[in-house]
């Protein structure tokens, strides 16, 4: 059993290896972090954006009610720890621009359960301004928008500080496995947790899993003109950064030549701006990454079938920033008491 004597290897230092550190950390787990800083990590080009209620059909994230709890105390200690705040509640407007879709926005949002996660802006529109506007908005409370870039790059100080960093890519060569422990590269550990993104499909000691990457890209704009205090969800999403700035991306593609910034995505998402913008923008940075999206969309957790010392917490996709925190704690949990894991998380789901 994980306990405060075990020392632990986690390799992949993204969002969710960060926060799995984090969390060993709180608990008195010794550990270290191994990283290559890999640039086009989907971390790096994501928005950090935490969504209630989501998707086309205007439905509450999965397990929302108890993700979200999680993450908010989570980036909230996160933040008291390296003295810097990460994390905005923000509103989300949802633009509707046909009877129908107001008809499913309102049919789904009128269930129970769903008022928490709703505002009545009364068709309010804060990009009046700024957008052609849509016949109407919905708007969705509680959202959170983190700086995952910033909090991963000022924890790896942190680590580096505190010598529990190795910047290095990981050998699955270098790898032995005895009865009782792990040793790689002259260090002994107890467990090794791979934390390494759309990398996992080529870990050798969790085969055969359902990994669908796929790549999203993004751009941050610049404009002249005062910015609403609100993420706006459109065709494209909207999300304020500070001053002018504004992240705007998300795409999800499933087939791509490589992790790199492309052309076919910039000139899809100009023409984009160009018919949601009513104003001029300026294109400051195009960032892409590989997300280690799985098949149904839920996270990839447990131990290797190879060995009772070798973990994976992977899978999270496009929504880490809320998944990783829970389910965090929830891996932590299973290795220090032994709890199972819950069965739609298990890796073992797909293993016969």
């Amino acid at each position: 059993m994980l306990n405060k004597n075990s020392r632990v290897l986690i390799v992949g230092q993204g969002i969710t290896g960060t926060l799995l550190s984090f969390k060993l950390s709180e608990r008195n787990i010794p550990h270290q972090v191994l990283d290559n800083a890999h640039k086009y990590a989907a971390t790096h080009a994501a928005a950090g954006l935490i969504n209630p209620i989501t998707g086309r059909n205007y439905v509450k994230s999965w397990m929302i009610d108890d993700l979200l709890p999680v993450a908010k105390s989570t980036y909230a200690n996160l933040s008291k720890k390296l003295n810097y705040n990460y994390t905005k509640e923000i509103n989300i407007l949802r633009a509707l621009h046909t009877p129908a879709q107001e008809n499913k926005w309102f049919s789904s949002t009128g269930r129970q359960g769903y008022s928490d996660y709703l505002v009545d802006s009364q068709n309010e529109n804060a990009y009046k301004d700024l957008v052609n506007p849509a016949t109407y908005y919905g708007e969705i409370a509680q959202s959170l928008q983190v700086d995952i870039s910033k909090l991963i790059m000022d924890y790896k100080k942190l680590l580096i500080d505190q010598d529990m960093f190795i910047e290095a890519s990981f050998d699955y060569e270098a790898l032995t496995i005895s009865d009782h422990k792990v040793s790689y590269l002259n260090q002994e550990y107890d467990y090794v947790i791979f934390c390494e993104g759309y990398k996992g499909m080529e870990n050798p000691y969790f085969p055969d899993l359902p990994f669908q990457p796929a790549k999203g890209e993004s751009f941050t704009i610049e404009i002249k003109e005062a910015i609403p205090k609100k993420i706006l969800r459109d065709e494209i999403f909207l999300a304020p950064i500070t001053g002018q700035r504004i992240w705007t991306g998300g795409t999800y593609q499933n087939t791509y030549e490589d992790d790199k910034p492309s052309a076919i995505f910039a000139n899809e998402w100009n023409g984009k701006l160009h018919k949601l913008l009513k104003v001029d923008y300026k294109v400051l940075n195009h960032k892409a990454g590989i997300r280690p999206a799985v098949k149904g969309r839920k996270p990839l957790i447990g131990v290797s079938p190879m060995s009772d010392y070798l973990y994976m917490f992977n899978g999270m996709g496009t929504k880490a920033t809320s998944l990783a925190p829970y389910w965090a704690e929830h891996l932590i949990e299973h290795m220090t008491t032994g709890i199972p894991l819950h069965s739609e998380v298990d890796l073992y789901r797909f293993i016969n």
